[in-house]
């Protein structure tokens, strides 16, 4: 993914994106989710603003069905819609704070190994659960092709060890955040392996990172 997205002005329009996706919080449409882009987080937007369900193929899923299940989708899982490439396609920015040795968005050219611009679904599995006060989270990053397109299939994997405070606002929206210190995160790589002929799908421990965050999500 190109990095023009961080050049001089980006602190300016991520707080201009923020404003404007707490209105938009505020009406009723399609369910919205909202990245904080607060430098103390290592889980931040694209900078291009909330993630509106059916809008960019952005997919959100919120609300009390399904167990409270909650899903960011950058990329949804359709062919015009993994079809998007570098520079068009939604994504989350991961700051590892320092570099590091896998190339998670495959972005050609990318010589910062400390950023990572991922296709990614992030995931509160309860968020929206009645009485839930936390939830387990995750961040599933998509396979990317050499072309640039992505896939329905996860590459890589964040799983928190510690599960997220849930907020519920009057409005209903939830924010879901770990802070820095509490936002232990393993990163897996899934892989598959072929043996005797069956293909089987395997998570290999990479490393564990600090990945704080701060997500508003409301269901509409």
């Amino acid at each position: 993914m190109k990095k023009y997205l961080r050049l001089f002005g980006l602190a300016a329009i991520a707080t201009f994106a923020l404003v404007i996706g707490h209105l938009a919080l505020a009406q009723a449409g399609p369910p919205i989710g909202i990245v904080d882009d607060n430098w103390l987080n290592m889980v931040r937007s694209d900078a291009r603003g909330p993630y509106i369900d059916g809008l960019e193929c952005v997919s959100v899923t919120a609300g009390t069905g399904g167990g409270g299940f909650c899903q960011i989708r950058t990329v949804s899982n359709s062919d015009a819609c993994n079809g998007q490439t570098w520079g068009e396609r939604r994504f989350l920015t991961l700051d590892f704070g320092a570099p590091i040795d896998w190339d998670l968005d495959r972005a050609p050219g990318d010589l910062d190994s400390r950023l990572e611009d991922v296709p990614a679904r992030f995931i509160a599995t309860k968020a929206f659960a009645r009485r839930a006060v936390t939830t387990p989270v995750s961040i599933h990053i998509l396979k990317i092709n050499e072309d640039g397109t992505t896939t329905q299939d996860t590459a890589w994997q964040l799983q928190y060890k510690n599960e997220a405070p849930v907020t519920i606002y009057p409005d209903g929206s939830r924010v879901i955040s770990l802070a820095p210190g509490y936002a232990a995160a393993d990163l897996y790589e899934i892989v598959q392996v072929v043996k005797k002929g069956r293909v089987t799908t395997t998570a290999e421990y990479k490393a564990t990172y600090d990945m704080p965050f701060f997500v508003t999500v409301k269901a509409n």
